[in-house]
């Protein structure tokens, strides 16, 4: 049975809570309180996680901008003077574990970039 009024908040600050002085609320831990029961100087530390549902948001929540996704771009790099190449990203950064022919590497570039389409 749930005591009305109860939220789910999540504690999103260092250190731990003492919650009605028998519950300790560990970093990153999510809990059900009222809100009456969280003071006023932790309201930076700990957040509600449900929206009410008069349809107001709550002034502790931070709106997040999620950008889209940016595939990865990949090229090939020739090793040294050799005639083997590596398919690496946009850090440099080789994602094949051996060299290939250039056709091989061509052929898992494309693939991998079909991938993240």
């Amino acid at each position: 049975m749930e005591r009305k009024g109860l939220k789910k908040w999540k504690k999103i600050g260092g250190g731990s809570f003492l919650l009605n002085g028998n519950r300790w609320i560990k970093p990153g831990q999510e809990f059900m309180a009222l809100e009456s029961d969280i003071p006023e100087a932790f309201r930076d530390t700990i957040i509600p996680l449900e929206v009410e549902e008069k349809g107001e948001e709550s002034t502790n929540s931070e709106e997040k901008i999620v950008a889209p996704p940016v595939p990865p771009k990949f090229s090939l790099k020739r090793r040294g003077a050799s005639r083997w190449y590596d398919v690496v990203n946009d850090a440099g950064k080789a994602i094949n574990d051996k060299p290939l022919s250039k056709e091989d590497a061509e052929k898992l570039k494309a693939s991998i970039e079909g991938e993240n389409l």
